[in-house]
C-alpha cells in the first residue's frame, strides 16, 4: 500500500459505503441477509472511495458479529465508527473529511 500511496494522493473528500456482493459459491465465507438491498444475501462489504476521483481506496469485509467484536476500535467506538476508522485509518491527521 506504501508504494501507490507516494504515487497517487486521495482528494480532500473521503466516502464510507457498503456493498452487497451476491454470492453463489462455497467455502467458509460469513453471508448477510440485508433486506433493504437489491442483492438481499451475499457479503457485505465497507469501502472507503475518494469522492474526488471515484477509486476505491480501502475494503473490509464483514465477517460476523463474533469476529467483528475482535477488531480494532470495536469496544471503544462501536462497530459503525470503528469500521470507518479502520478503513480511513492510513488518512489520520491529514484533514481530509
Amino acid at each position: 500500500m506504501d508504494t501507490w500511496q507516494s504515487e497517487w494522493n486521495a482528494g480532500n473528500f473521503l466516502c464510507c459505503d457498503e456493498s452487497m456482493i451476491f454470492w453463489r459459491g462455497g467455502g467458509e465465507i460469513h453471508v448477510t441477509y440485508q433486506p433493504r438491498k437489491p442483492t438481499q444475501y451475499g457479503m457485505e462489504i465497507k469501502t472507503l472511495v475518494c469522492s474526488d476521483s471515484g477509486l476505491l481506496l480501502m475494503a473490509e469485509i464483514a465477517e460476523g458479529k463474533v469476529f467483528q467484536a475482535t477488531k480494532e476500535y470495536r469496544d471503544w467506538v462501536g462497530e459503525s465508527t470503528a469500521v470507518t476508522l479502520r478503513l480511513s485509518k492510513p488518512w489520520k491527521g491529514t484533514g481530509r473529511i
